[in-house]
């Protein structure tokens, strides 16, 4: 039995794609608020970003590469100290995959999620690929 150049391809990227186990995620946090404040990213493995100071318009970002992922929660932390209390703020959700995903923080100091494309997601996510403006 002969089998087509296509048919040999096409087993070719069956076996790519399903021994792919890894993931490759960029998070993004942007803040609009005018109010500074600190935000910091977790990984599942435990891998933390910096807990950088954000003021308008200004990102932290942060990659994961990793071997496995889906495992657990990514953390986003947002922190701000005021000189009467200290307001923190997380947001937990599971993520998979190769692609980026957006966080905005506004005035309430909740990161939301506007922006994914390519990364499964499990908790409060925005559609794929469609970009969920703060209103």
């Amino acid at each position: 039995m002969i089998l087509s150049p296509v048919c040999y391809i096409s087993l070719l990227v069956v076996s790519i794609i399903g021994t792919t186990d890894g993931c490759d995620i960029i998070i993004r946090v942007k803040s609009l608020t005018h109010t500074p404040f600190y935000a910091q990213i977790t990984a599942p493995n435990g891998k933390i970003s910096e807990k950088k100071l954000l003021s308008k318009a200004e990102r932290l970002i942060f990659q994961e590469k990793a071997d496995k992922c889906g495992v657990g929660s990514f953390q986003i932390k947002t922190f701000a100290e005021g000189s009467t209390h200290k307001k923190e703020e997380t947001v937990k959700v599971t993520l998979n995959g190769v692609g980026v995903v957006n966080y905005e923080v506004g005035d309430d100091l909740i990161p939301k999620q506007i922006f994914r494309q390519g990364v499964e997601c499990d908790g409060q996510c925005a559609p794929l690929g469609v970009n969920v403006r703060r209103m």
